[in-house]
């Protein structure tokens, strides 16, 4: 069957490849420097594979990250509209990155040069796979056949619903992003403190609670997503990890414990994971609200 409209993203969703892998659908691959070396970042990993990236920033190289040129989105949507189809472009949160103002200049361009052709622009007010469980409901919603408006008034009704909750090993990371102060950072190290972090209505990362120890950062995690899911049993929930997959299969266990079924668990990619650190994990699901 014919798709009546294309799904533009980034690579910022964290999926794993398979589930980006579909017709109809393009991935932007998100721009980083790492140790002086430039990669562009792919869900398949064909620059810069993901262990590689995180034994680097355990050995300390110097990353910095950035946002795709309006050129490089263009690169993945022209195609569809050549081919006489829509685009619909999902973006990561404004408020956290400058990739989706680059998107959705490249899309305004796009739709200069391709005037019968319609391009919507959706921001997700989401990152890591808070973002890509909005792909993935995209790509459900146009596989039952609804239209390119209606799916992106589902995202649009369905975004402030998606929440993020997660820790980090290592809170010199974060600071360094600018999310902690230094000496909060030392002083939360020290005392073996792991901040719990949460993406609040506005899109900002907010620090909500800590926890003294990884485990009962998951324990926390746990609750959290237990007190304020809605239909826990019958969603997906989204694991992003920073090369901890053993931690990750522990926070799948424990969430098994208290009602959930189904999983997707996946490394962070460098985007993300630049400023999370190793050891960070996050998990994203759908509840009453932020």
């Amino acid at each position: 069957m014919t798709r009546s409209f294309a799904i533009v993203t980034e690579a910022s969703c964290d999926l794993p490849p398979e589930r980006v892998q579909v017709p109809g659908v393009a991935v932007v691959p998100l721009p980083i420097i790492v140790g002086g070396q430039s990669y562009d970042c792919y869900p398949d990993e064909r620059e810069l594979k993901l262990a590689d990236f995180y034994a680097m920033l355990r050995d300390k190289q110097r990353v910095s990250t950035a946002a795709p040129s309006p050129q490089a989105f263009a690169a993945c949507a022209e195609p569809f509209l050549r081919q006489g189809m829509d685009v619909l472009y999902i973006g990561l949160a404004s408020t956290l990155s400058g990739t989706y103002g680059a998107g959705e200049l490249a899309m305004r361009d796009l739709a200069v040069a391709y005037p019968e052709r319609r391009i919507r622009c959706v921001d997700s007010h989401s990152g890591s796979q808070g973002e890509g469980l909005l792909v993935e409901m995209a790509i459900e919603a146009r596989a039952q056949g609804m239209s390119m408006d209606d799916t992106a008034r589902l995202i649009e009704e369905k975004r402030s619903q998606v929440l993020h909750c997660f820790t980090v090993q290592d809170l010199h990371y974060i600071a360094r992003s600018g999310r902690l102060s230094g000496y909060a950072a030392l002083l939360g190290s020290l005392l073996s403190f792991k901040p719990i972090l949460w993406l609040n209505r506005e899109g900002v990362i907010k620090v909500i609670g800590r926890a003294r120890g990884m485990r009962k950062a998951m324990n926390t995690m746990v609750d959290m997503v237990k007190d304020k899911a809605l239909d826990l049993a019958q969603q997906c929930i989204y694991i992003s990890h920073a090369d901890v997959g053993d931690l990750a299969l522990e926070l799948v266990e424990r969430l098994r414990e208290v009602g959930a079924v189904r999983f997707v668990v996946h490394r962070l990619g460098p985007a993300i994971g630049a400023h999370g650190g190793p050891g960070s994990l996050a998990v994203f699901w759908l509840g009453a609200g932020r």
